[in-house]
């Protein structure tokens, strides 16, 4: 067997609020320390034992671990709040490795426990050496007077803690303070949300945010705390998209306005770029309103007569809508007012002749004598006989 050279070590007096806390610590001199590049802290909860364990991990490539003289100093925190206390701790090597508890400490929030050892024993001298690179439980604990969920964790720099009572472990007076694997332990009822909360409201079936503005009612589902969150995809009309991103919800032809609005078709049927809703013709292209002459017939006025063609029985005749009896193009003038138009009027400016006759216009074809000759050539126009 190796010589291991004991060395004097000194314990630090620790006190911390709700962290398990490693402090100074010393293993016994040898020529293998030197292959331990550090040691770790670790708190667990053995949940068949409902007991704390108090972890340590050798980190060497020695394969063959340590089997010297290890002294640590470590604390453990818990909320000042919970009325758990920790027990009697169990050494899993009494002889070798003994971790012996300081007075409770209260302050900054938190309540503190020290353990530290004063190892003068080899571990392999009772058959404890230390596996290489693996978690190895050096004490466990019982907690008493616990009600409700308490978390447990060794921490150093507690809030409120004493001084020296950080995580400290030497090997054969060597220091080799790891690190502390700082995940808190649970302890007692400690069922956890969706969102990691201990007893928080964010249980499977409680409301929550998916984020998606498409759906609604949603809730977790699924097993704390690996929880889901999902809603139920709102489309009231059935189209494919959702009603956050749908202008038109209970229109299923459209998700957006338009010009004719929800619930009416932007149909165009005769292209003209005004939709039917706004198109009192649909189907005629040159017009959107029927105007004097309808849809399908233009109101064009070709004479610019102010009567559209469709009304114009002279649509090239701007002085007239109807032939009249002179027809378009000709006006029906009665210039003599004898009721017979200029235009079928041969004395149009004789009132008592619409034709020159013998006398000829202005002059009455007037036979006062009867003679068969009209007076105007008459020389007797009195006298039948002459």
């Amino acid at each position: 067997m190796m010589k291991w050279i004991r060395p004097s070590w000194k314990a630090t007096a620790l006190s911390a609020a709700g962290i398990l806390l490693l402090g100074s610590a010393s293993y016994a001199q040898n020529t293998d320390a030197a292959t331990i590049n550090s040691v770790d802290v670790d708190l667990d909860l053995n949940t068949s034992t409902n007991r704390l364990e108090v972890k340590m991990r050798v980190n060497t490539a020695n394969p063959d671990g340590w089997g010297g003289i290890a002294n640590t100093t470590f604390t453990i925190q818990w909320p000042a709040t919970s009325p758990a206390l920790l027990g009697t701790r169990t050494n899993i090597c009494p002889d070798a490795f003994i971790a012996n508890p300081t007075t409770l400490v209260t302050a900054g929030g938190f309540k503190y426990r020290t353990f530290n050892t004063d190892g003068s024993t080899l571990l392999s001298d009772f058959a404890c050496d230390w596996p290489a690179n693996t978690w190895h439980v050096v004490t466990t604990i019982p907690v008493t007077g616990n009600t409700g969920c308490t978390q447990f964790q060794i921490v150093n720099n507690g809030s409120g803690q004493p001084n020296n009572t950080n995580f400290f472990l030497s090997v054969g007076g060597i220091n080799k303070t790891g690190t502390i694997e700082n995940t808190p332990v649970n302890f007692g009822t400690c069922t956890v949300d969706c969102n990691g909360v201990i007893g928080g409201p964010a249980v499977p079936g409680s409301p929550c945010n998916d984020n998606n503005a498409c759906t609604i009612n949603d809730v977790y589902t699924g097993v704390a705390p690996s929880c889901g969150c999902a809603g139920t995809f709102q489309d009231s009309d059935s189209d494919g998209t959702c009603d956050a991103n749908d202008g038109c919800p209970n229109d299923p032809n459209k998700i957006a306005p338009g010009v004719c609005g929800c619930g009416v078709a932007d149909t165009d049927s005769d292209s003209d770029g005004t939709p039917n809703c706004n198109d009192g013709c649909p189907n005629d292209p040159n017009k959107i309103a029927p105007g004097v002459c309808g849809c399908g017939v233009a109101d064009t006025d070709s004479d610019s007569d102010g009567t559209p063609n469709c009304n114009d029985g002279c649509p090239n005749d701007p002085n007239k809508i109807a032939p009249g009896v002179c027809g378009c193009g000709v006006a029906d003038t009665d210039s003599d007012s004898d009721g017979t138009p200029n235009c079928n009027d041969q004395c149009p400016n004789d009132p008592n002749k619409i034709a020159p006759g013998v006398c000829g216009c202005g002059v009455a074809d007037t036979d006062s004598d009867s003679d068969g000759t009209p007076n105007c050539n008459d020389g007797c126009p009195n006298d039948p006989n002459k």
